[in-house]
């Protein structure tokens, strides 16, 4: 993600006079915690920009699994968790992982 760009910066400036004020600081550097439209806006279209795989302006379902799946993958290795992924294919794995029967999780 473009994290340390301008725009990300001016996104960031929510009374837009060219400096982060504390609250604008702590929301440049966790913008999906952030009560500013304008830096809320700017994540959503970073993050459709990261996943657009096809360059179409929008994402789809795989596009969306593969990014969310990608989430999770790199929580679960931040974290050392030694839990093993199964599938990769967003048509199998809601099934396998979501299924109330399942006791994987």
């Amino acid at each position: 993600m473009g994290w340390w760009k301008e725009e990300h910066f001016n996104a960031s400036d929510a009374d837009g006079d060219g400096r982060l004020n504390i609250t604008e600081f702590n929301d440049f550097l966790h913008p999906a915690d952030t009560n500013n439209p304008k830096l809320l806006l700017w994540l959503c279209k970073e993050e459709i920009r990261e996943r657009d795989s096809d360059k179409d302006g929008k994402i789809n379902f795989k596009e969306f699994f593969h990014g969310l799946f990608d989430l999770v993958r790199n929580y679960d290795e931040e974290s050392h968790n030694s839990s093993t992924h199964e599938a990769d294919n967003p048509e199998e794995a809601p099934a396998k992982f979501y299924s109330p029967t399942s006791t994987k999780m």
